[in-house]
């Protein structure tokens, strides 16, 4: 099953992220910021989960998480390597998520 904390542990690794970065950490450097934007925008396409129960899991206002989502919607549109990435990180959450459920 997939969930905010698995998805925020899955892009934590996919960036080489320090465990718990996404979830706790208050840096508003790019390398931890953009990652942190695809792990909003995953819990709300993955999940389906509001924004408020994303923002309480995440430790951020629901505010900042409909940012996120708007951030990746319009970088996915746009065809930048970020938005790339992130259906890239959907794909690989869900085909693992696929493979778990066949081996169950």
């Amino acid at each position: 099953m997939i969930t905010i904390k698995s998805i925020a542990e899955f892009v934590e690794r996919e960036f080489l992220l320090n465990p718990k970065c996404i979830t706790t950490g208050q840096s508003h450097a790019r390398h931890i910021s953009k990652p942190r934007q695809i792990a909003h925008w995953l819990a709300r396409k993955l999940t389906g989960h509001s924004y408020p129960m994303i923002g309480h899991h995440m430790k951020r206002d629901h505010t900042t998480i409909v940012y996120s989502y708007a951030v990746v919607e319009r970088e996915i549109a746009n065809g930048t390597d970020m938005g790339m990435r992130a259906i890239e990180i959907m794909q690989k959450i869900q085909a693992q998520e696929q493979a778990q459920r066949q081996a169950a």
